[in-house]
């Protein structure tokens, strides 16, 4: 049963119907095709379901609300209300919402800042403090194939060695414990609270709008302890969150592809070689949300991971999901057994990679000849 204002609107609101009180819909098997009230085209391509729309022109893509979004150019809340007097709903609850949104935008405002902080003290110790510690660290990079220019517009920092040298920092410019514990840049245990990264090499988490939400830390050193991570993140939606995507949107949209890594090394290294359309999941499983994010941007997806059992497996997984999506096309390209896109890059050309990407095959046949 349908509980917030949002669900109640989806429940009750005739999308179809909605949409064609403002463009011209014509019938089309079990949907309806027009022309896109969001580009100039002559040819319809905008095709409106049941419960979304989708441009094979644009790649405008959503629900009844996405569409009263963009089309009368409201956010999320006007929306509600402009829905809510169509279809004849009480909006009440808008109003409690407004206050909880103004609390939840001044804590955001906060945690921003926090993080602008905590980027400005890694990079000051990457770049600027000249130590052996940072030189080994920009040494390691260098060796990874790695320009200066290339370091800073990604926004690699480090965090030195110490216990809490960060965390006091943050103290001293008044910012409450409780609210670095929930950034996770400290952590705390019975002996005290402590920096959550220590020597390792940092690299700022972005969100699809280019907003920093967090941390990852590489560690760099071979005298590291065996029994630490290689890496360790600080908490963020990965399920929501694609790294590189505001790097690698208008690439995306611009090469009508997007190329998808497991994890950010590779998609840094991808970036690097030029193959700016290239995301990654952070090691966890394609979701929905990624291929929704994906989905408004092209319609062409390539899944390049690891060149193993695992690699192969992870990439199975996502067909599933691919048949909630039948405009977008999912293919699986394969990389030599052993590699990975960062390791292969290093041992292979751009030309190597492109003809690997351009020999891509369809996921679900590929899944069919696999089972075969």
């Amino acid at each position: 049963m349908a509980t917030t204002l949002k669900e109640k609107i989806l429940d009750s609101c005739d999308l179809q119907g909605l949409i064609s009180d403002h463009v011209n819909l014509k019938a089309s098997g079990n949907h309806q095709v027009g022309l896109c009230p969001f580009h100039q085209e002559n040819t319809p391509s905008f095709h409106v379901y049941s419960d979304h729309f989708h441009c094979f022109g644009c790649h405008a893509h959503g629900d009844v609300i996405s569409f009263v979004m963009k089309y009368h150019k409201l956010d999320f809340v006007g929306a509600l209300r402009w829905l809510a007097k169509h279809v004849g709903l009480d909006d009440t609850e808008l109003t409690a919402r407004r206050q909880r949104d103004q609390g939840t935008v001044r804590q955001r405002k906060k945690t921003s800042q926090i993080f602008s902080e905590a980027q400005d003290y890694f990079s000051a110790h990457l770049w600027q403090q000249k130590t052996a510690e940072s030189k080994e660290a920009l040494a390691y990079l260098e060796s990874r194939g790695f320009s200066e220019t290339f370091l800073r517009h990604y926004g690699f920092g480090l965090a030195p060695a110490g216990s809490a040298n960060l965390y006091l920092n943050l103290i001293k410019k008044g910012y409450h414990p409780s609210d670095l514990l929930a950034c996770s840049l400290a952590t705390r245990h019975p002996s005290g609270t402590y920096d959550f990264f220590s020597r390792r090499i940092t690299l700022p988490i972005w969100d699809h709008k280019g907003h920093l939400i967090a941390f990852s830390g590489r560690l760099f050193t071979k005298n590291s302890s065996h029994t630490e991570p290689k890496y360790k993140n600080s908490r963020y939606p990965k399920n929501q969150i694609l790294y590189g995507f505001h790097f690698a949107k208008k690439a995306i949209q611009n090469k009508k592809r997007a190329i998808v890594t497991e994890g950010y090394m590779d998609t840094l290294r991808l970036h690097s070689a030029g193959f700016l359309e290239t995301v990654a999941c952070q090691g966890t499983a394609l979701t929905v949300s990624h291929i929704k994010s994906l989905s408004h941007v092209t319609s062409k997806v390539i899944l390049l991971f690891d060149g193993d059992k695992a690699g192969e497996q992870a990439a199975f997984r996502v067909l599933p999901l691919s048949f909630d999506f039948p405009h977008l096309s999912f293919e699986i390209a394969q990389l030599p057994v052993g590699h990975d896109p960062d390791s292969f890059l290093s041992s292979h050309s751009q030309e190597d990679l492109e003809a690997i990407l351009a020999s891509a095959k369809p996921l679900l046949k590929e899944l069919i000849a696999h089972k075969i």
